[in-house]
Parts: structure tokens; C-alpha cells; sequence
């Protein structure tokens, strides 16, 4: 029997890839990449989640940037993202910068022992933002330099 063949039938049988790579010597992805390439499988993770795009829609329509319609819905900005891009809709930003950030704030709130996701949160940035300014001042992150 073809091991391909082998690979299928355990996948039909509810064998689950890490156990059919760890029969076959291989990786679970090798696995996934060769039943799909033949057609044998869906890809792994189940259903694709629902999105509320009237809501969506409604959000963009007030002037609201992809990143805070996927903080009002729970998604991730770049899923808001191809969705506006797909509907032919312009971003309600200039590059992406929704604003300016007031550093002195974020300096006394790092003073103050914030974490960068909190800063961020607080001041409706992106926590990549805090970091990349952390690192400029050459600061540690306040969650590991409480040691």
C-alpha cells in the first residue's frame, strides 16, 4: 500500500496528523501539505469564524481605522483589513497613523511599572509602538524586570 494511501485512511479513521506523522517519521505539516496537495483533506482548524461585517461597516462608515473596528468586533485588523480592502474601500487613516503619541505620558506610565500592552491599551496605540520606543531608550520590559 502506497503510504499516501496508509496516511488517508488513518485520516478517515480520526487518526489525528500528529499521530499519523509520528507513525510515518514525519512532520505534521509534511503530512497536511501532501494529503491536501492530493486532495485527500480539508485543511486543519474546523469551521472559518462568522464575521459581523454590517457592523463592520457601520464602524468604517463613522471614520473608524481598520485597527479600532477589530478591537470593537474581536478580530484581527488585518482580517479588517482585506475585508475593506475587497469591498473597494479606502483606509480612514493617513499610513496607517491614527495619531500622534504623547511619549511623556508614556514614560510616566512606564515609571509607573505598565506593562507595554497596558500603555498601549491606555493610550490606544499598538503595543509594537511602546516596544519600539522602549528599545530607543534602552529600557527593559516592565513584566521581566521585576526580579
Amino acid at each position: 500500500m502506497d503510504h499516501l494511501q496508509q496516511w488517508v485512511e488513518w485520516d478517515k479513521a480520526g487518526v489525528s496528523r500528529s499521530e499519523i506523522a509520528r507513525r510515518a517519521n514525519k512532520s505534521p505539516n509534511k503530512i497536511t501539505r501532501e494529503l491536501l496537495g492530493a486532495g485527500q483533506c480539508k485543511k486543519a482548524g474546523g469551521r472559518k469564524p462568522t464575521y459581523d461585517r454590517t457592523r463592520w461597516r457601520e464602524l468604517y462608515d463613522h471614520g473608524c481605522a481598520d485597527l479600532e473596528i477589530a478591537r470593537q468586533t474581536g478580530c484581527n485588523h488585518t482580517t479588517v483589513m482585506h475585508w475593506r480592502r475587497s469591498s473597494g474601500l479606502p483606509a480612514n487613516n493617513a499610513g496607517g497613523r491614527v495619531g500622534t503619541i504623547d511619549y511623556e505620558t508614556v514614560l510616566s506610565l512606564y515609571n509607573s511599572g505598565h506593562t507595554d500592552k497596558a500603555i498601549a491599551e491606555r493610550l490606544g496605540c499598538s503595543s509594537h509602538s511602546i516596544w519600539v520606543w522602549r528599545k530607543k531608550q534602552s529600557l527593559q520590559s516592565n513584566s521581566r524586570k521585576s526580579a
